[in-house]
């Protein structure tokens, strides 16, 4: 059963859905800006063409994400300018961006395998706690990408014969 619906702008829009979905969209697209940042440098800036390639890909899925989460917080009302999250973006893209090849490799995988992993208990949290059957395919979608991720990551940490557990997600 759904629990109470907040107060507020979109409030009386909202037909489905508790404080929890509206937290766990918020939150989800908050943490979207600094990691798309980090893909978009990585995609140019990384040293492996292996590590390129995942952070486009990565880069893709994250805008499809996005989207989904803005066209569902604009269906709700909340459709709020002024959120700092992309003026907070640029601070992990800099600090790729004075960095060189392998360097970059690491520590956007890291970055990376840090973002699945947090990523994937927020989405499973939405699963338990959400009752918008319209947040809920997002949060699904979620999970499923995060997997993928982190399997890539850790097959990109094999591929390239790295034993340091911190890059391959382990």
């Amino acid at each position: 059963m759904p629990g109470p619906r907040p107060a507020g702008p979109g409030a009386a829009r909202r037909r489905d859905g508790n404080d929890e979905d509206v937290r766990y969209l918020l939150e989800a697209r908050a943490a979207l800006f600094p990691i798309m940042a980090a893909s978009r440098a990585a995609a140019t800036l990384a040293g492996s063409p292996h590590v390129r390639s995942l952070a486009r890909a990565a880069l893709a899925e994250q805008g499809d994400q996005l989207a989904a989460i803005t066209a569902c917080l604009h269906d709700w009302g909340h459709t709020d300018p002024a959120d700092p999250a992309p003026a907070r973006a640029g601070a992990l893209a800099d600090v790729l961006t004075g960095l060189r090849g392998p360097e970059v490799d690491r520590v956007f995988v890291l970055v990376l395998t840090d973002h699945a992993r947090a990523s994937l208990v927020r989405a499973r949290v939405e699963m338990v706690a959400g009752a918008s059957p319209l947040v809920r395919p997002i949060a699904e979608a979620a999970i499923h990408e995060h997997d993928r991720r982190l399997a890539a990551l850790q097959h990109l940490g094999a591929a390239t014969g790295s034993r340091d557990v911190r890059l391959i997600g382990g």
